[in-house]
């Protein structure tokens, strides 16, 4: 090999090296990008579930409505404590007014015969104490308080895209004061205890279903979806 051919080889070689260390870094700036949409896009994916879910639940609670149950003997009774048995005790959130044949049972198959299931990371829970403003009656009393399907402990991000997959144009998420605290799990009873989009998230007056954020800051964001409306 001559000078000139092995000259030409090092050029090569060093625009090879320059050529695959922009390769790399356009392959790992893709890479970066995509783990960035794939984040808002399972932050969609999370939000539209939450709905669907608390549509399933709406619906499943209206069969059992149908059915001939009244608002105090559906039973959401199932192993909430986690202990691989469900007994007629208050951590199973026993419901003494429901029929003893299930008939009433939301997680049953004698009655709505629907699975728990949970949603990503978190939880749910089907509330008797919380009065949705604008909805049914709404005054300060427990006769006027709604069945709700509540979700505490959101991101602000999951919030947010929940109430635009409801095409819900807030300029802000709403902000209330009333935290999933005062959602008391339902075992038969209703209670006021909470008041949702009154004064201080008027905005959230007269919806069915919304996210906002917990102005007293301990349980973050709170997706609600109203399943009797009383």
């Amino acid at each position: 090999m001559n000078r000139n051919q092995s000259g030409n080889a090092i050029v090569f070689v060093l625009m090879g090296v320059v050529l695959f260390g922009l390769l790399a870094y356009t392959f790992i700036n893709s890479a970066k990008t995509g783990q960035g949409n794939l984040t808002k896009h399972q932050e969609k994916i999370t939000a539209v579930e939450m709905i669907n879910t608390a549509s399933t639940i709406s619906k499943a609670i209206e069969k059992l409505r149908q059915r001939g149950c009244s608002e105090n003997q559906i039973s959401i009774q199932r192993d909430w404590n986690g202990d691989s048995a469900i007994t007629n005790t208050a951590p199973d959130l026993y419901n003494a007014n429901a029929p003893t044949d299930k008939t009433c049972h939301l997680f049953d198959a004698a009655g709505a015969n629907i699975t728990y299931a949970q949603i990503g990371n978190y939880n749910y829970t089907i509330s008797g104490s919380v009065i949705l403003n604008g909805l049914g009656c709404s005054a300060n009393a427990s006769a006027c308080a709604d069945l709700a399907f509540v979700i505490s402990g959101l991101t602000p991000q999951i919030c947010e895209q929940i109430n635009l997959a409801l095409q819900y144009n807030f300029a802000t998420t709403p902000v209330d004061d009333d935290g999933m605290g005062d959602f008391t799990a339902f075992s038969g009873s209703f209670a006021n205890t909470a008041i949702v989009g009154d004064d201080d998230a008027a905005n959230l007056s007269g919806k069915r279903t919304a996210c906002y954020q917990d102005n007293s800051g301990s349980t973050g964001y709170i997706f609600y979806n109203s399943l009797i409306e009383r």
